[in-house]
């Protein structure tokens, strides 16, 4: 799919039957069978291998990372390694590699293949390395193929770094205040990490060396966060229905774009540098460079 070259955005929607809504009761009843107290605790329970067509769900309560065909959402593959609930997981860069963390302070990287009776991407059985070093719940990871590195942070504010390759101890750091961080992402091109900490609604931009660059107040809640193609700036999905774009090193607001009042789920770029976003409301929204909303250049500078 190529994205058009418009002159406005626009939305585009579609009719979602109240079955498949995570609020309907007969939904969240069946949630809370398969995830168990972890159900609504986390929105880093999911993750996609685009290239295999696979939904990679974590948080259930026989502490299994499951694969599902998106096809027809049919599970085909329950792994289970680690001795707590799973809390959250990450894909490496060419999806080689995907990476868990979870209640009982270790993180797992698996190595993804095709093995035996799946025709599709699979986990190895058993894992590539366990990581220690956690006195504490794993809250969120990143995962970087191209500078070698698993970064996992836990619930008493320990961020630590391992190498992917050998599963060797690098580092360890901490935000200001000890606070938790909530989400990471990690730029592999440029070293770049950013860490958004949901109890103060801050924002933080740190080295692969856990030198802090800068750190700003956000004043709302973010469900989504990406960096650009090129890496010099992220994407932020907010609460209240905004999506900001901001510099990856000094955070300096670049744009804020606002729709409605519904939260931004998702929000990520394509490679002709418009912006997909997806809403509370089941929307779509899509931003080109040139549009209304977007009034600056192309590298929003």
């Amino acid at each position: 799919w190529i994205t058009p070259n418009l002159s406005t955005s626009f939305t585009f929607t579609a009719s979602v039957s109240a079955d498949f809504n995570i609020e309907f009761d007969k939904t969240s009843e069946l949630l809370r069978k398969q995830y168990g107290s972890t159900l609504g605790q986390s929105n880093n329970h999911f993750a996609v291998l685009g290239k295999s067509n696979v939904l990679l769900s974590v948080g259930h309560w026989d502490n299994s990372i499951r694969c599902y065909n998106l096809d027809d959402m049919k599970c085909f593959q329950s792994v289970s390694c680690h001795k707590d609930a799973i809390t959250c997981v990450a894909v490496g860069y060419e999806e080689r590699v995907v990476v868990t963390g979870s209640r009982d302070t270790t993180v797992i990287v698996w190595t993804i293949g095709k093995a035996g009776k799946y025709s599709q991407a699979t986990l190895q059985e058993s894992p590539q390395h366990i990581l220690y070093g956690h006195q504490n719940e794993v809250s969120c990871i990143a995962v970087s193929v191209t500078l070698d590195l698993v970064i996992s942070a836990s619930m008493d504010g320990d961020i630590l770094f391992h190498t992917l390759e050998d599963g060797l101890y690098i580092r360890d750091a901490q935000l200001p205040n000890c606070s938790v961080p909530t989400k990471m992402i990690v730029n592999g091109f440029h070293g770049a990490i950013c860490i958004y900490c949901q109890q103060d609604l801050k924002l933080y931009t740190m080295t692969v060396n856990g030198k802090i660059l800068a750190a700003t107040d956000i004043g709302e809640r973010i469900n989504s966060m990406s960096f650009t193609f090129e890496g010099q700036h992220i994407l932020l999905g907010g609460e209240k229905g905004s999506i900001h774009v901001r510099d990856a090193t000094s955070l300096e607001v670049k744009e804020i774009l606002r729709s409605k009042n519904s939260p931004i789920t998702n929000v990520i770029p394509t490679p002709e540098d418009c912006l997909v976003a997806s809403n509370g409301e089941g929307e779509f929204i899509l931003v080109s460079p040139e549009s209304s909303m977007a009034k600056k250049s192309r590298s929003w500078n």
